[in-house]
């Protein structure tokens, strides 16, 4: 093999040393893919490697001393461990068709040694073990296994130890994964990346998605999104050399879950058959969510909902994200235009005419969806910035004749995942506020993402150092943009269990800088505004008028 030298190998010599060195801590030479996923990718990175793996296990240990541990620690007894593999076991060929197959191998387990240059073995954290991992190098370690970490091991690197738990631990602490969320019907399943202490940990980053419906798909959509933070936080500490600032910790006042017991297992059981029962049964007679507007002629402030005008949507379809605008004395609104026969929306308008208004009258059609035509003005011109994820853009359309007719003005981000964007001016510059997925699962519904640049039309747009500004399924994907002088509000989609839109929340914006964003929570709209109403999701106001959208169950053929 040739040897480097010269220029080249310093460079290389130098690029080693810049790398921050990760440890991973594991039970066994045998993971998950989410753990191979981290490895693979760190592989990929210039400035930061997975250097060594820890693999720390109990010798010798009998089957019947292993049962007897994970009982003390999780308090799963042999039929309740028995009936959790079967829910896990059906759960999982499930996932083997559902949502295109792609979580097919969440449960499968492969070698990892092969991945990472050294290997050690550390059978006990006692000071000699402790010197050897202090012996590696590495700058921080992983913890991937399972158990609690004590002791010098938590100081045996400069950085500590990271983890990377699947749950909110202010109000779970219990396992497995996403079981008790899905079980107890949380909006919100959460996650925290922690520096480990004695006394538990510190909280670096923390984040929370939508429940979803059953429990393996749960778990197996917050270990992808997760993993993501994850690696977003070590290239922060690659590039930063340390840890970012902790949150400061509050007291735990919820009650104490464990692993599920026999009875919470049956009970599982039962609660999943009557939510597929009643997903089967809605979808095969046709018992379907249907969104409408609600129309309120005030402002938005003085806006008494159950007062509104409900209009019923065109048959067959259904009429969602309403967007008001103001234009030569005319009042309209623009909406998502739904057809449930072509499973596809396009974007209509309506005029309203003192407290009537027209039919939804087609006004933009892509071959792709299109939803929440959220508007705006430049150099004289309305522009519109619709939800167009399907095309992997972020795109903007000129009005020649409002609200009639549209043209492609351009791309203002390209490859990207995203939805519900909005523009806005603000102190000389124009800010983006969008929804987007790293995972490009599809899923905008928890993190909030803001952006800047000197023009609207710029292709240039500078991330904010706060992103993402939430990571929270309660009010985090965009509903609409208010005003009130010059003060802004942004209204914020609220999640409910395997409920998409359940309600509003209205925040100001407060603080709004290239270096800081803060914003309050101000108020909430939810659905009791009409009998029967099971969510709202979007709001806009502009002359007098205000506009919400709303949803219930109805037989649409």
């Amino acid at each position: 093999m040739a040897q480097i030298t010269g220029p080249s190998r310093l460079k290389r010599v130098m690029s080693t040393l810049q790398k921050l060195q990760i440890g991973l801590l594991q039970d066994s030479v045998y993971s998950d893919r989410y753990i191979r996923d981290l490895i693979v990718w760190a592989g990929k990175q210039e400035d930061l490697e997975i250097s060594h793996l820890l693999v720390h296990a109990v010798p010798n240990e009998t089957a019947v001393n292993k049962w007897r541990r994970e009982f003390a620690q999780h308090g799963i007894g042999w039929l309740s461990r028995a009936l959790l593999k079967s829910i896990r076991f059906v759960e999982q060929q499930v996932l083997r068709v559902y949502a295109g197959g792609k979580y097919r191998d969440h449960i499968r387990e492969s070698r990892i040694d092969d991945l990472i240059p050294t290997a050690l073995s550390i059978s006990r954290f006692s000071a000699e073990e402790v010197a050897k991992v202090r012996a590696t190098g590495c700058d921080v370690l992983i913890h991937g296994g399972s158990g609690i970490l004590q002791g010098e091991i938590l100081e045996a690197t400069p950085l500590g130890v990271l983890s990377l738990d699947h749950g909110d631990n202010r109000v779970n602490r219990a396992g497995p994964a996403g079981f008790w969320e899905s079980y107890l019907e949380w909006p919100a399943t959460g996650f925290v990346i922690q520096r480990l202490t004695p006394c538990g940990g510190d909280v670096l980053t923390r984040g929370s998605y939508p429940t979803k419906w059953f429990f393996l798909l749960n778990q197996a959509s917050l270990f992808t999104k997760s993993n993501v933070h994850l690696k977003n936080l070590l290239k922060r500490v690659a590039r930063e050399r340390s840890l970012p600032p902790a949150e400061d910790p509050v007291p735990y006042s919820a009650g104490l879950l464990r692993g599920p017991s026999t009875g919470d297992c049956l009970g599982y059981t039962i609660k999943l058959a009557v939510r597929a029962i009643r997903k089967g049964g809605s979808s095969l007679i046709r018992y379907r969510h249907r969104w409408s507007l609600s129309f309120a002629f005030t402002d938005w402030r003085r806006a008494v909902l159950w007062r509104a005008k409900t209009p019923a949507p065109p048959p067959g379809r259904f009429l969602a994200d309403p967007f008001v605008w103001r234009h030569q004395g005319k009042t309209f609104c623009l909406a998502e235009d739904y057809a449930y026969s072509k499973g596809v929306g396009w974007i209509s308008a309506m005029e309203i005419d003192g407290q009537n208004c027209t039919r939804p009258e087609p006004v933009l059609v892509e071959p792709f969806h299109l939803s929440f035509p959220y508007l705006f003005e430049f150099n004289g011109t309305i522009y519109m910035c619709p939800e167009c994820s399907a095309s992997g853009q972020i795109r903007l359309y000129r009005s020649t004749e409002f609200p009639r007719k549209w043209d492609f003005a351009k791309a203002i981000m390209s490859d990207v995942s995203a939805a519900d964007t909005m523009l806005f001016e603000k102190g000389g510059r124009w800010w983006m506020l969008t929804n987007l997925d790293p995972t490009r699962e599809g899923d905008f519904g928890a993190e909030l993402y803001l952006f800047s640049a000197d023009s609207p039309l710029s292709e240039s747009w500078v991330s904010h150092p706060a992103n993402p500004l939430k990571i929270d399924p309660i009010g985090g994907r965009n509903a609409g943009l208010l005003r009130d002088g010059e003060r802004l509000f942004r209204a914020g989609q609220v999640q409910g269990f395997d409920r998409y839109g359940a309600g509003i929340q209205l925040f100001e914006i407060t603080c709004l800088s290239l270096g800081e964003y803060q914003e309050r929570l101000v108020s909430e709209i939810r659905p009791g505004f009409r009998k029967g109403l099971l969510g709202t999701h979007h709001i806009s106001s502009s002359n007098g008028v205000t506009v919400v959208d709303s949803v219930r169950r109805e037989f649409v053929w």
